[in-house]
């Protein structure tokens, strides 16, 4: 499988909009590693040490 980059640019707002509408699907694992993926996108962007991230629970 290729993993090419298609979205090169995002606003800030878009990324964030993005990343909080997968936060409700952390539950799925191919959702997960998309969302992590870009909530490091997101920490790299902002030179941030560690983002709380939003996990989902049961129930």
């Amino acid at each position: 499988m290729r993993n090419d980059v298609i979205v090169t640019t995002t606003t800030q707002d878009d990324l964030n909009l993005i990343v909080a509408a997968l936060s409700a699907y952390q539950h799925n694992t191919r959702y997960r590693a998309l969302y992590l993926r870009l909530v490091r996108q997101i920490e790299r962007r902002n030179g941030a040490v560690h983002m709380p991230l939003l996990l989902a629970t049961d129930g």
